[in-house]
Formats: C-alpha cells, sequence, structure tokens
C-alpha cells in the first residue's frame, strides 16, 4: 500500500464501511460517505501496511506538521517500534535540529534523574509531594479502575507535569522509552564487589534477548524505560528511573515511544 492508496475503514459512528485516502485520513480530513462523520479512529495497521518506510515517515512528518499549524489537533494514534523510531529520529525533515539518536539506558536513566542521585523517583522521595502529580501514570487498581486522579485517562500532552532537575519534561510515566541496549537479566560483566555495578554497564548480545519463556520465538528485546500511564502501584510500578522493561523489537503498543538525543556539534 503507498500513502495515498485507498485504505478500508468502518466508521464507529453508523457502522458503515468505505475506501479511503491514506493521506486524508492521517490528516483527519476524511468524512463517511453515509453519516458525514470524521473518521477519526486510525488504527496502527494502517501504517504497517504502508510498503516503505519512507511512506511511514511522510505519515508521521504529516501529522507533526498538522500539530504544528493546528494547535487544536492533536494525534495520539502514531504507534513506534525500534525500527521506525530509527528511521523518525534520522529524518532531518521532522528533526529540524539535524539528524538524532537514541540513547543507552544508562544515558537514560542519568538524564532521568536530573542530578538526584539516589531518589526513588525523577522529583523525589515521595511520589505525590503535596498531593501533586509529577507524571502521567495509573491511579487505582489495575487494570479495572483508572480514576484519573492525575487528570489524564491515556496519554497526556507535553508540558503537563513538570520537569525535572535538568528541564527534561516526561522521562517518567506517559510512554515507554526505547533505547540502545539489547535486554538482559544481570550486566554483562560481574561486578568486583557484590553490592556495587560495573562502571557504565552495557547490555547484553542480541541473541540472548529473546524471552526463555517463549524458547520457539526468535525475536530479540531492547530495553525500554520510564514506565507509562499504564504503571500502576499494584501491576508493574516501573515508574521510576531505575526501573527497566524488556519490550520485543517488531511491537508498537499505545505506550511505548522514543526519546531523541541530538548532540551538540562541537568546534573542530
Amino acid at each position: 500500500m503507498k500513502f495515498n492508496d485507498p485504505y478500508s475503514i468502518v466508521c464507529s459512528t453508523c457502522g458503515v464501511g468505505s475506501k479511503l485516502p491514506v493521506k486524508e485520513l492521517l490528516a483527519r480530513q476524511a468524512r463517511c460517505p453515509s453519516c458525514g462523520q470524521v473518521l477519526t479512529d486510525v488504527s496502527d495497521g494502517m501504517h504497517a501496511a504502508l510498503d516503505k518506510w519512507s511512506d511511514y515517515v511522510a505519515a508521521i512528518v504529516l501529522t507533526v506538521q498538522l500539530e504544528e499549524q493546528n494547535p487544536g489537533f492533536r494525534y495520539d494514534e502514531v504507534l513506534v517500534n525500534i525500527r521506525s523510531c530509527t528511521s523518525l529520529i534520522a529524518t532531518p525533515k521532522l528533526m529540524q535540529s539535524g539528524p538524532g539518536r537514541s540513547c543507552p539506558p544508562t544515558e537514560w536513566e542519568l538524564a532521568a534523574r536530573g542530578g538526584l542521585e539516589g531518589a526513588e523517583f525523577a522529583w523525589g522521595d515521595e511520589f505525590t509531594p503535596d498531593g501533586k502529580h509529577m507524571a502521567n501514570t495509573w491511579q487505582g487498581e489495575f487494570p479495572h479502575e483508572n480514576l484519573r486522579l492525575d487528570g489524564y485517562e491515556q496519554t497526556s500532552p507535553v508540558l503537563a507535569f513538570p520537569p525535572n532537575g535538568y528541564d527534561l519534561y516526561d522521562m517518567i510515566g506517559n510512554v515507554w522509552e526505547w533505547t540502545t541496549d539489547w535486554w538482559s537479566t544481570k550486566h554483562q560483566a560481574n561486578a568486583p564487589k557484590a553490592c556495587c555495578i560495573p562502571e557504565d554497564p552495557r547490555g547484553g548480545r542480541e541473541e540472548a534477548s529473546y524471552d526463555p519463556c517463549q524458547p520457539n520465538i526468535k525475536i530479540p528485546r531492547r530495553v525500554v524505560k520510564g514506565g507509562s500511564h499504564l504503571c500502576a502501584p499494584n501491576y508493574c510500578r516501573r515508574y521510576r528511573p531505575a526501573a527497566r522493561h524488556a519490550q520485543p523489537v517488531d511491537t508498537s503498543m499505545s505506550h511505548v515511544g522514543f526519546r531523541c538525543v541530538i548532540r551538540e556539534r562541537r568546534a573542530s
């Protein structure tokens, strides 16, 4: 399927199916030919069906441009696996400051702590200081009770919560963030002492990152950090800088995103 090809979609209002151009659906410009409702229920399957990564990137660039041009426009449904993440951050049209890259978990954690070494959370040791929610996480008993005490049922826009000590937003909660390391259950090299970790620890080998619970499925996994709006105290509690999770590289989910690192150019 090409960027301008028709895509089959069913209207959630009247239930009538139709075929409309991918570009119009992404831009929220397509209307149901039966009831006239704007078709907003765009699935990730449409992105997955695009033949070329250049088409996929073009779709993302379009939605970013629409958000910039229309402050009221919000597009939450772009899902990224590690391959699409790598393609996007290397796209000059999208990254106006130059091509970027993902970062290893050690660098990510250093940034997430914001200078608070040893603190449990990115803002200190109290989860909700003075009753204030500092990140988009799940409140209530997951998965059947979402109290939305932080004001959001799903993802939240950037700047919705305070930055950390390094003026970085959403390092914790909202969506998990891809990092570059392959998943491993322990550090590659043993520490000299049991109480210590290796200096600048790195992930393991790709083939060692497979899920041992699914030995017949050889899909490598990378480390994701930061937790998401689905992290709850009774479930995973991974909204901490030190926490991490294994994510299959082919998987796109609504609560997994990425962060781009752009290095300052040094004078030669």
